[in-house]
């Protein structure tokens, strides 16, 4: 399902009236785009079925060397958000519970090759119960799941069992062990099962309710600069969202190019005026 919403205002609206809904959130700069995972996009299974695989082993092998002993990872899960956070390919996609960090991520960039960003929004709920029916009927009885979660046991098992490439559906994860950058941007993922096939292609086991499961918001990228100024007086900018000088050094730069001209305040300040929302300064008419 598709949405086109006309401004930066309208999607807050839109938000703001469904806020009870379990909603994760994904912005991409391009609206052509379509949802991959990183390791869908590399290509590394098209050539080596145990590409992934053998990728997680060198990591862990190595990443013990460059870790404190309290953040070396205790569960396959934070593994590979250990692993996707340090830019290798995996097949954890990247989704928030924040509506505003997903467009964050959608505007961040300029690009001029689609008219729009997108926001793909997913319904948590919907993904995580129909994946428990779906596995359950694939021989996966007595999942133990736990508010809204899996048990690392059970997120293992469905993890071996995939790379026979029988199972198609996604599951949302979270990480245990969140690092700081996880847990600022309230990060959750969607997770294709089979490792062989595209997101796209594993979402049959929604049936009915594949529509109300996943939608994709449209907002013109003419609103870039209204969306990050509006972001940036919620302190949703690479600076909060990416601690460190390299995000603060990024902040800047976006921070710069999206000042409103002397034009644009005078514009602004005029339309209060009419509305009567401040008074003229008759040392200025």
């Amino acid at each position: 399902m598709t949405k086109e919403v006309k401004s930066w205002q309208e999607f807050k609206t839109l938000i703001a009236d469904n806020s009870q809904l379990e909603w994760i959130f994904r912005g991409q700069t391009n609206s052509n785009w379509l949802i991959r995972s990183s390791l869908e996009r590399s290509g590394i299974m098209d050539s080596y079925d145990e590409g992934e695989e053998r990728m997680l082993y060198e990591f862990k092998r190595v990443a013990r060397h460059y870790l404190n002993e309290h953040e070396i990872p205790k569960t396959l899960i934070d593994w590979l958000a250990l692993l996707q956070h340090h830019g290798a390919p995996t097949r954890l996609i990247d989704f928030t519970k924040s509506p505003y960090v997903a467009a964050f991520f959608a505007f961040q960039e300029y690009s001029d090759e689609s008219e729009f960003v997108s926001i793909w929004i997913a319904n948590k709920i919907y993904f995580y119960q129909r994946a428990i029916y779906y596995l359950q009927e694939n021989d996966f009885a007595n999942l133990d799941c736990k508010h809204y979660s899996y048990k690392d046991e059970t997120f293992q098992k469905i993890f071996n069992e995939s790379r026979t490439g029988e199972l198609d559906c996604v599951i949302p994860v979270e990480s245990h062990f969140m690092n700081e950058r996880y847990y600022i941007q309230q990060s959750v993922f969607l997770t294709p099962i089979n490792p062989y096939k595209t997101f796209s292609e594993q979402l049959d086991f929604l049936d009915e309710i594949k529509d109300f499961s996943l939608m994709k918001i449209l907002i013109p990228k003419s609103e870039r600069n209204t969306a990050l100024r509006d972001l940036e007086k919620m302190n949703i900018t690479h600076a909060s969202l990416f601690p460190g000088l390299d995000g603060y050094a990024k902040y800047l730069g976006t921070k710069f190019s999206t000042l409103s001209s002397i034009g644009e305040q005078h514009k602004c300040l005029l339309k209060l005026q009419s509305e009567g929302l401040i008074m003229k300064n008759n040392a200025s008419s």
